[in-house]
């Protein structure tokens, strides 16, 4: 039996999966093994003796949100977050994974308790729900009502819902401030937030997909606003510009 380690997790931007580099002690062979995004990002997190590429997403936020004028600010204490003028909550992978993270690293009752501007992308969305029937049932942040379910695939519709969709905006919105019917975004997900009061945009995937929800002071997008062109780096601007 031939012994391998990890040693990296890398990103593809090519279809957002990451990959597991396998090297083989004592060789210079390397072997690929792709991952779908919730296994690799279980990985990434867990591993610690081994270099790790930083999620996608938070590197292009940075980048997108530090390009319109921003100081950004990657943190995971719970002091920073309760101080922070706003709030970004980003994530990828299993939402019982991030909650058990946020839960070790002590920082649900800050996200809670936050009372500036939120903002979760894409998992950071869904976490803002109470519970999702992801890995049997799993408890979250509780700050909108609702539970988040699984996406159901149909003749020509797979899952993850992967790509371009158009928004259709059914309340007007700070967040969505300057878009028109012409706003498409960027989506990669499995699961779905339910359809109620605090949809603010819609997107069509055999269903209707809560792209923008907003409870209070708190946002969600499902889509990436970092790789929706136009549309994302409107939103994200917006983002910048509510009272803080």
């Amino acid at each position: 039996m031939v012994e391998m380690t990890i040693e990296s997790v890398r990103v593809s931007l090519m279809n957002y999966q990451r990959v597991v580099i396998l090297k083989e002690k004592e060789a210079d062979r390397y072997l690929p093994i792709w991952i779908g995004p919730a296994e690799a990002e279980a990985i990434a997190l867990r591993l610690q003796e081994v270099p790790v590429a930083r999620p996608l997403t938070h590197d292009l936020l940075n980048s997108v949100i530090g390009a319109l004028g921003a100081t950004v600010r990657l943190t995971a204490d719970p002091a920073e977050v309760a101080a922070a003028e706003r709030l970004i909550v980003p994530g990828v992978g299993a939402a019982g994974f991030a909650m058990a993270r946020l839960t070790e690293l002590g920082l649900v009752q800050p996200v809670r308790d936050f009372p500036r501007p939120l903002l979760g992308v894409c998992l950071g969305q869904q976490l803002l729900f109470e519970t999702s029937e992801e890995g049997g049932g799993t408890p979250m942040l509780g700050l909108i009502p609702g539970q988040v379910r699984r996406l159901q695939p149909g003749p020509g519709r797979t899952v993850p819902h992967m790509g371009w969709s158009r928004l259709e905006i059914v309340r007007d919105d700070p967040l969505l401030e300057d878009l028109d019917e012409e706003s498409w975004a960027y989506f990669v997900h499995s699961f779905v937030c339910p359809d109620g009061p605090a949809t603010r945009a819609r997107a069509e995937y055999g269903g209707a997909v809560p792209a923008v929800v907003r409870m209070a002071n708190r946002w969600g997008c499902q889509f990436h606003p970092e790789r929706s062109s136009r549309t994302g780096a409107r939103i994200l601007r917006n983002f910048l510009e509510l009272p803080a």
